[in-house]
């Protein structure tokens, strides 16, 4: 099992980052030439946070809507706000129902 020449680097150049002919993966990124990631590499990592903004968000909203708040309106500002609106949500009154 040795490791791969790299392209373009002239002969008897190594990359140490491929062994045979399969790039090392780390942590769901394939490192490209000289292992350095690039930005398709490392996307998937964006997701994550992504999905806890909008978690954040959601419960956001819900807990807004037990406050008395429009569930709607707090779904949308819970998904842009993310942190914000869950502070947002829990620093504001309690709404007394209409007669």
């Amino acid at each position: 099992m040795g490791s791969a020449p790299v392209a373009g680097a002239g002969f008897g150049v190594v990359n140490p980052m491929v062994r045979g002919d399969r790039p090392i993966r780390y942590l769901f990124m394939d490192f490209s030439l000289y292992g350095i990631a690039t930005m398709a590499d490392t996307l998937p990592l964006a997701y994550i946070p992504l999905f806890m903004h909008c978690a954040i968000g959601l419960v956001a909203a819900q807990l807004a809507h037990r406050k008395g708040y429009d569930l709607g309106l707090w779904l949308v500002w819970g998904t842009i706000g993310g942190t914000v609106a869950l502070i947002d949500a829990w620093r504001r009154p309690q709404r007394r129902p209409l007669p």
